[in-house]
């Protein structure tokens, strides 16, 4: 590497981290730093990273779910945001997570405008790890604890696919702590 790429590379990383939105605290560390870290692999390719907290995730963590699995859940669902933005033609690249209250529950959601689920694998969920996207580090075991976590709390997994627009946002993954356990 001549002194000229590592002048270009450095000045990419600025350019990066110029483009890394200060998100809001979620007054739990080990969250805020779950979400700080899915946001650089966000803005490392080239995705829009938002975040909105609303209620208090201490309480969450004090009496809905374990921090851990709470940091799993985050970490698995945005993963799985990047790599569906990573499959789109989609001009818009941008995740938005939201955490606290929703509807009078506690809820962690995603929202992205990568590629729509196949129908195949919707309805395998929870059933068996099922990816289509082995290649770009996809596994399925992130579904599948998401479901042990649901097993666990009581929660529901809500899909809500949105629109195949282009410049729009696609679906959205919801675990609502509802006590419902099901899977709409």
């Amino acid at each position: 590497v001549n002194e000229t790429s590592e002048n270009y590379l450095k000045n990419v990383d600025k350019t990066i981290e110029m483009k890394k939105e200060e998100l809001p605290s979620t007054n739990v560390d080990s969250i805020d730093n779950m979400f700080s870290y899915q946001q650089g692999e966000a803005v490392k390719a080239g995705i829009e990273f938002l975040l909105k907290v609303t209620g208090s995730v201490t309480d969450m963590v004090e009496n809905v779910i374990e921090k851990e699995r709470l940091e799993t859940l985050i970490a698995d669902h945005c993963k799985d945001a990047i790599i569906a933005i990573g499959h789109s033609k989609n001009k818009l690249r941008s995740i938005i997570c939201n955490i606290g209250i929703v509807d009078n529950c506690y809820e962690f959601s995603v929202t992205d405008s990568g590629i729509p689920f196949e129908p195949e694998t919707l309805m395998k969920l929870g059933k068996e790890a099922v990816t289509t996207h082995e290649e770009t580090g996809g596994t399925g075991i992130g579904f599948m604890t998401t479901f042990e976590t649901m097993e666990k709390t009581g929660a529901s997994l809500i899909i809500t696919e949105l629109t195949n627009e282009p410049e729009s946002f696609s679906k959205t993954i919801a675990i609502r702590f509802d006590g419902l356990k099901q899977y709409r």
